[in-house]
């Protein structure tokens, strides 16, 4: 097993507050890693950095070997390593299926001069359509294709997002608090749906304050606290670690 994602001594500074504080951990191919900590960790600004929302004042980012530091969010995604984010992003007017079509990578007939090459274009769309109806059926979303995303539910939502972020055939995804103001049957989904996509191939890295939930799908866990690693290792290594339990709840069994 080697790491696909290499975070080597990042640091993020907001005035004189550090937010990320010489950070460096590794996230294994094929894995699912939580990255957890108390609130104001830095958890979600070591996400923006790894995908490009934020630039970083120091440190670097490795994907698959390539140094991605400072490159933009969608140059990123299009090499495999896209998010999540803790309140999802969707298309609140546009429907369910438009929000997925919308998601899909540029072709051909985006563009007016490529006009010429109308059946590849055709093509494209053909492939798209289909792609977006088997994550629709995978997600459980199939019978609100028509519905505004703007209707739907929370964990409706996180459903949704996670299937945009499907459609751009991704190698990583980084998870922003999935379980947040979800109701228990679509956590029990999100939940399989993450296990499954991980037997496929995908890597996730999640920030998730549901400690049962962490601990029991993750194969690693990375513990951050004021803006630097505490903490990694596998769950129940760090469940056990008291620097970990003092951080969280002053020496409390997590």
């Amino acid at each position: 097993m080697s790491a696909i994602l290499h975070v080597h001594h990042l640091s993020k500074h907001f005035g004189g507050v550090a937010a990320v504080d010489d950070c460096t951990f590794d996230v294994q191919e094929g894995t699912i890693t939580g990255l957890i900590g108390p609130n104001g960790a830095g958890k979600t600004t070591t996400f923006n950095l790894i995908t490009g929302v934020l630039k970083p004042d120091q440190g670097e980012i490795y994907f698959r070997d390539r140094l991605i530091t400072g490159l933009s969010p969608d140059r990123i995604a299009r090499l495999g390593l896209v998010r999540t984010f803790q309140i999802p992003r969707v298309f609140a007017r546009m429907t369910v299926w438009e929000n997925l079509m919308y998601a899909a990578p540029h072709h051909p007939g985006e563009r007016v001069w490529k006009a010429p090459f109308k059946p590849l274009w055709i093509a494209h769309e053909k492939g798209y359509a289909e792609k977006a109806h088997a994550i629709l059926e995978f997600l459980g979303l199939a019978h609100l294709t028509d519905e505004y995303a703007g209707t739907l539910s929370g964990g409706q939502r996180k459903l949704l997002e996670l299937g945009r972020v499907l459609m751009m055939d991704p190698q990583v995804i980084l998870l922003d608090e999935p379980m947040a103001g979800v109701n228990p049957t679509l956590r029990r989904t999100i939940i399989e749906r993450i296990h499954e996509l991980n037997e496929q191939g995908i890597t996730f890295l999640i920030v998730e304050h549901d400690m049962e939930m962490i601990m029991s799908v993750s194969d690693e866990i990375v513990v951050m606290h004021y803006g630097h690693v505490l903490a990694a290792g596998k769950p129940e290594e760090v469940r056990r670690n008291p620097l970990v339990l003092e951080a969280y709840l002053g020496g409390a069994v997590i």
